[in-house]
């Protein structure tokens, strides 16, 4: 369980975040059937929303009654049926997703220790201790270590095979990059998010090194960078903070200079995000601006580096909470109102440029210029800049139409189901995509939730209100389930080249943890 759970780690961090590790740690402290009984973990809490049709509609009498009925009170029908075969609580879920991540080499290393163990000593005895086999054999053995959960003991290994790829190579050569991506890698899986962001920052100074800071290659390395300091923005630790490096370096590991030292005070993790946060529209920014100067505006790249330095607006604008300790944290008014509409005013135009990136390009599809479009509608609802709303939805759906979609494809992207929840590039609690589950993944519901909702043509979620709910279902899964509908906003639904006013949506909530 201890390597599933850090494997998750290594896998998933980089989307999820350092509270997915601290989430399954304490799920596999705990067995399944024992965590039944005691309140429902929030932290593990799964909603699949089904839309549904019900006949007949439900009268305020008849809701105020299903608290305790076997049944609902009215024959629904599912529009979307949810995976049911095989079902699986949400911990082994997760773990099967882990399972069929690792690589044929990981799963072969789980159980190849002692026989690495004994080649390492049998070549350290041949006196060779700088070549690139030996090397080798260190990397792989500092992988089983990290498949028995000896993450100490991996690291450890990690730096000597550096530091013989350094005295082979040089001090800044492509042949260390991978060795210090797995050192990144080690700290991610060990929780030491400070010690794997300096890694991270070493890796791109050391490829800036390689390539130079004004060529193509230097593309790959910038947005790994970028993502990578997003992350460590959305990465919140609660738990206690590591202590501060105090060992020193040995003689030998100080006669080659080494990456960035760790620094001995413990940084504050609220200045670390907030300048990571910083760190990632500096770095999108140059991103922009190298992919301008040495690509074509067809690179699609080009566009995806425009949303996500939108996304890093819409964070900085959004989050400015933590950036001023006097912000109201009941009513999150924050002080400086111009630092906040700078933030959404500059996501704005990163999307409009997209859009523009994407027009100029032959070969984008009339479907993802459709939904780049309505990512700006996304934009103006989560950010309340709707003036010009209604004018970029109707011609983002004019547009479509005219260009030969089928009817179909038009209710896929402008009339779903289900309304979509925006803004669309945020990860949300309470998801599959938030616990790294495949959407395909069968999962053991402990009940469902009948709900109605509106939704207004500017995107407001109107009046939830529940219809039934199974019985046993605990309160505190209800109340999350409508305070998350209650703040909701969502992307409104066009029919007939109408936005629906007062759309009425009734869906089921099967919920799993």
């Amino acid at each position: 369980m201890r390597y599933l759970v850090h494997s998750v780690s290594r896998k998933r961090l980089l989307g999820c975040g350092l509270l997915l590790t601290q989430v399954l740690a304490h799920a596999a402290l705990v067995p399944f059937a024992v965590a039944q009984e005691q309140e429902p973990n929030l932290d593990l809490l799964v909603f699949d929303a089904v839309p549904l049709n019900v006949e007949p509609s439900v009268d305020a009498a008849a809701a105020a009654l299903v608290a305790t009925g076997a049944q609902p009170p009215y024959q629904a029908s599912e529009l979307v049926i949810p995976p049911r075969d095989n079902p699986q609580p949400v911990t082994v879920a997760i773990q099967q997703q882990v399972l069929q991540s690792l690589t044929e080499e990981e799963t072969a290393a789980i159980t190849d220790i002692e026989r690495r163990e004994a080649q390492l000593k049998q070549m350290e005895q041949s006196g060779d201790a700088y070549s690139n086999e030996l090397a080798e054999v260190l990397m792989d053995l500092a992988t089983d270590y990290e498949s028995a959960g000896d993450f100490l003991g991996a690291q450890t290994l990690y730096e000597r095979a550096n530091h013989i790829v350094r005295v082979n190579y040089g001090l800044f050569s492509a042949e260390q990059i991978p060795v210090v991506k797995r050192m990144f890698n080690n700290y991610l899986m060990s929780g030491d998010l400070y010690a794997a962001d300096q890694q991270q920052e070493y890796l791109y100074y050391l490829q800036r090194k390689i390539h130079g800071d004004d060529t193509a290659n230097l593309i790959p390395p910038l947005q790994e960078y970028a993502e990578w300091n997003v992350q460590a923005f959305l990465s919140y630790v609660p738990a206690a903070l590591p202590s501060p490096a105090t060992e020193t370096d040995t003689a030998e590991q100080a006669s080659v200079p080494p990456p960035p030292p760790p620094s001995n005070t413990v940084p504050d993790l609220l200045t670390f995000r907030i300048q990571h946060l910083l760190n990632a529209q500096l770095l999108y920014q140059q991103l922009i601006e190298l992919l301008l100067a040495t690509t074509h505006r067809s690179d699609p790249r080009l566009p995806e580096a425009e949303r996500s330095l939108a996304v890093t607006s819409y964070l900085f604008a959004t989050q400015a909470v933590m950036m001023d300790p006097s912000i109201d944290a009941q009513t999150g008014l924050y002080t400086d109102m111009p630092m906040r509409r700078s933030g959404y005013s500059e996501g704005r135009k990163s999307l409009e440029r997209r859009i523009s990136y994407l027009q100029q390009n032959t070969s984008t599809s009339p479907a993802e210029l459709a939904h780049a479009r309505l990512e700006l509608v996304d934009w103006m609802i989560a950010t309340h800049t709707r003036s010009d709303f209604a004018k970029v939805f109707n011609g983002a759906y004019g547009d479509y139409v005219a260009s030969g979609a089928t009817a179909e494809q038009v209710a896929s992207i402008f009339y779903p189901p289900l309304p979509i929840q925006v803004p669309t590039f945020i990860i949300r609690p309470y998801t599959r995509q938030g616990l790294g589950i495949p959407i395909e993944a069968a999962l053991k519901y402990q009940g469902y939730i009948d709900v109605e909702y509106g939704v207004s043509k500017i995107g407001d979620s109107l009046s939830p209100k529940i219809l039934y709910r199974t019985p046993e279902t605990p309160d505190a899964v209800e109340e999350v389930l409508l305070r998350s509908l209650r703040r909701a906003e969502f992307r409104p639904r066009m029919k007939d080249g109408e936005l629906v006013d007062d759309d009425r949506i009734t869906a089921r909530y099967y919920y799993a943890y």
